[in-house]
C-alpha cells in the first residue's frame, strides 16, 4: 500500500502493514500499486497531483515553457520564406499558414508560461505541392 501526500505530493510506501504513521495534520490519499509504479516509471516522484480521484502529473510552468520551445525548434525550418513560396521552391510546402498558426499556439505556453497540464495544438502535417 503506498500514500501520497495532499500537500507536497510525497510518496510514503507502508512495507509492514496497511498503517501508514504520518502526523494527524497531512491528509493523504491510498494510491494503488499500479499508480506507484506509473509514477517511478515515468521517474515524476514528487510531480504528481491527486485531482477530482485520479493521479495526474504535475508540470511546472518551466517545463512548459521548455516544452513549447522544444516545439518551436522543430517547426523553424516551416519559417524559412522560400519553404512556402512558389516561385522560390519547387516542391514549396503550401499549408505554411497551418504551421504559422499552430506556431502563435505554441508560443503562447513559451512566451506566457502556465503551471498545469497543457493540451498542446497538433503539429500539422507537411502538404508538400510541386510548382
Amino acid at each position: 500500500m503506498y500514500y501520497i501526500s495532499k500537500n507536497d505530493n510525497d510518496i510514503v510506501e507502508d512495507v509492514y502493514s496497511n498503517t501508514v504513521y504520518l502526523p494527524s495534520d497531512i491528509p493523504v490519499y491510498s494510491i494503488t500499486d499500479e499508480e506507484f509504479q506509473q509514477i517511478n516509471a515515468d521517474g515524476q516522484n514528487g510531480n504528481w497531483k491527486y485531482i477530482d480521484g485520479k493521479l495526474i502529473p504535475y508540470v511546472s510552468a518551466e517545463q512548459n515553457k521548455q516544452t513549447a520551445t522544444k516545439l518551436l525548434e522543430l517547426t523553424d525550418w516551416t519559417t524559412i520564406a522560400d519553404v512556402g513560396n512558389s516561385t522560390m521552391s519547387n516542391p514549396f510546402l503550401s499549408n505554411q499558414d497551418e504551421f504559422i498558426a499552430y506556431r502563435n499556439e505554441v508560443r503562447q505556453y513559451a512566451v506566457y508560461p502556465v503551471d498545469g497540464n497543457v493540451n498542446w495544438p497538433v503539429v500539422p502535417q507537411e502538404v508538400w505541392t510541386n510548382s
